[in-house]
């Protein structure tokens, strides 16, 4: 119903008839007292605004919307079309057409995105990864998806896909945070309040610090699998990576296998999370009895450069992909980085022999 610059206004016009620090209260004299109570904690005030903007346009009815959009008139001309829009519907709520019908997002592993960034940034191939991703209509698996893969493969690469795909995909949030670090690791409240943080898991009903950092790291997960709520009927993804090189604490191995437990034992939960885990040892989720979908990240040949590069541009003449691979094949091995990214910078690079 509203273009994206008319949205990005109603979100700025909401942002300012906020309180500093708004609560439930301010949020139902916008929304009502059912959608108040679904309220996220989050980091920065526009980020609220969001939200509270996005459940008003995913409504059956436009009563919500119309009613925000009279809280917040002030009849600035930048807000024209949009009081237009309100006064209309009020009159004829027939026209209303809901956030989630007016995308209609195709889920079929053809409509992904191509790109992880607004820089053009490929995803090259990865297709086993893509379809063990939540998408509706797609088969349950056990709730923990483990990518393994060598240095440079690509491990972290997914989580950017994952954040680009949700932003294309209403009702898939995703959230990430590293769980290895340097010396004896992280503590475990680091990698478990960003995510909590990311998807939106309610913060006023996080755990107080607890002397022992294993019982401390089995509430945080509690938190997280409890509090953790999701706009849509896909579950959220929890994306964990423990980047090579690094040492993951004690404490932090229980949070991880605490939150995968949780998941599989409980169907609420499950239906509402998922985690993915980068770079984990396998034996450890083994040992602690938990199941786990494992994926191997396959290596990058030829022949996936020129599927991208057909899907991005296609009906070129042959000679095209063809030359494009060879020089990218041949300028990412010079490079001296991880493979992947060399390969993903000289697939940016030769994109613009496309472009003309």
């Amino acid at each position: 119903m509203l273009s994206t610059d008319e949205r990005k206004v109603l979100e700025i016009k909401v942002l300012g008839a906020l309180p500093g620090v708004a609560g439930y209260t301010a949020v139902a004299a916008f929304l009502g007292p059912d959608l108040a109570r679904q309220m996220p904690t989050y980091l920065y005030p526009l980020q609220l605004a969001q939200w509270m903007v996005e459940q008003a346009l995913l409504q059956p009815s436009p009563s919500i919307f119309v009613k925000m959009v009279r809280a917040v008139d002030d009849l600035d001309a930048g807000a024209a079309s949009i009081s237009t829009l309100a006064n209309r519907l009020d009159a004829d709520p027939s026209g209303w057409v809901p956030l989630s019908d007016a995308t209609n997002p195709d889920w079929r592993l053809e409509a992904d995105p191509l790109e992880v960034d607004e820089l053009g940034s490929p995803f090259l191939d990865r297709e086993g990864f893509r379809r063990r991703l939540p998408r509706l209509g797609a088969e349950q698996g056990p709730g923990c998806l483990l990518v393994q893969g060598d240095k440079g493969a690509g491990k972290t690469y997914l989580s950017r896909f994952c954040r680009r795909l949700s932003a294309q995909r209403p009702g898939l949030r995703v959230g990430f945070a590293e769980i290895g670090g340097a010396g004896t690791g992280l503590p475990p409240q680091e990698p478990a309040l960003r995510l909590g943080l990311e998807l939106g898991t309610d913060m006023a009903r996080r755990p107080r610090s607890h002397a022992s950092p294993d019982s401390y790291a089995r509430y945080l997960a509690s938190w997280i699998a409890a509090w953790t709520s999701t706009p849509s009927a896909l579950p959220a993804l929890a994306i964990l990576d423990q980047e090579h090189e690094t040492t993951v604490s004690d404490a932090v191995h229980t949070f991880v296998q605490e939150l995968v437990r949780q998941i599989q034992t409980d169907p609420a939960t499950h239906a509402r999370l998922r985690v993915i885990l980068l770079g984990y040892d396998h034996e450890l989720l083994r040992q602690a009895g938990l199941e786990f979908d494992a994926y191997t990240l396959e290596y990058i040949e030829a022949h996936h450069i020129r599927q991208w590069l057909a899907r991005r541009f296609p009906e070129k003449p042959e000679y095209m992909y063809e030359d494009a691979v060879d020089m990218i094949i041949a300028e990412s091995a010079s490079m001296g980085v991880d493979r992947l990214r060399g390969l993903a910078l000289c697939t940016r690079m030769a994109t613009t022999a496309f472009l003309d």
